[in-house]
């Protein structure tokens, strides 16, 4: 479905090496953002907003919980559905 190719190289008693090769576009004109900077389009307005956010996976959660504290959310998780 991501129009990739996987594919593996075997030698008998040596091992193999498994290889999955996905085809990416870059845009050299997006710049990262500072971790320390607050991005302009989640400025709060104000209000003591709290997020409920249902997300199972850790890295998911922290990823998406560090974006929007840094926007002054409250973020409470459920770990299930």
């Amino acid at each position: 479905m991501l129009e990739g190719t996987i594919w593996l190289e075997s030698k008998v008693g040596i091992g193999s090496k498994f290889f999955l090769q996905i085809p990416c576009q870059t845009n050299d004109d997006i710049k990262p953002e500072s971790v320390a900077e607050k991005p302009d389009n989640l400025q709060n307005s104000g209000e003591n907003l709290t997020i409920l956010f249902a997300e199972d996976d850790d890295i998911n959660f922290d990823f998406t919980n560090v974006i929007l504290s840094r926007a002054d959310y409250k973020v409470l998780r459920a770990k299930t559905g």
